[in-house]
Order: structure tokens, then C-alpha cells, then sequence
């Protein structure tokens, strides 16, 4: 998995407060003050992959591959249906 290290004075408030949510809720890896450095934090990439990564572990390329596309398919299929069928509700179709 692949990690950022920043500094966290260069985090605003709401940089702060959104990584604290989402290490909260458990979908980031965030490392504070590792190696004598207490001004740096580290965390992963916050990606779709990396979050994959993070909840099933060490998954063979072809595997993961198959799970993002799988993924990809449901949110395009979600979205077509959220398009042709909730329109009914704004418009007099």
C-alpha cells in the first residue's frame, strides 16, 4: 500500500478534521509522529485500490483487478439507475 507523509501544520481544519473522521471510521492508515519526526504524518493514499487493499489484504493483481471492475460496474449500474428511474420524481416524464 502506499503512504503520504506531510507535515500537519500544513493541514487546514477541515484537512484535519476529514482525516481524523476517516481514521475514525477505520479507512485510512494514519502514523503519527514516527521515527523522532512529530511534526510529520503519515497515511495512505486514500485511494479506491488502496481501500480495496486495506480491507482484503494481500490480493493477487488479477483478483484485484476483477474486484475494481466489479466495483466499476455496480457504480455505473447505480447511477443509470439513479438517472432513468429517480427523474420521475423532478420531472413529468
Amino acid at each position: 500500500m502506499s503512504y503520504s507523509k506531510f507535515k500537519s501544520k500544513d493541514l487546514s481544519k477541515l484537512g484535519n478534521l476529514i482525516l481524523k473522521v476517516a481514521e475514525s471510521l477505520w479507512l485510512v492508515e494514519v502514523r503519527r509522529g514516527q521515527e523522532g519526526d512529530g511534526d510529520f504524518v503519515e497515511c495512505n493514499n486514500m485511494t479506491l485500490i488502496n481501500f480495496v487493499l486495506k480491507i482484503l489484504g494481500p490480493t493477487h493483481e488479477r483478483n484485484l483487478t476483477a474486484i475494481m471492475l466489479l466495483i466499476q460496474m455496480l457504480g455505473s449500474t447505480m447511477a443509470f439507475g439513479i438517472r432513468y428511474h429517480l427523474v420521475r420524481l423532478f420531472y413529468d416524464v
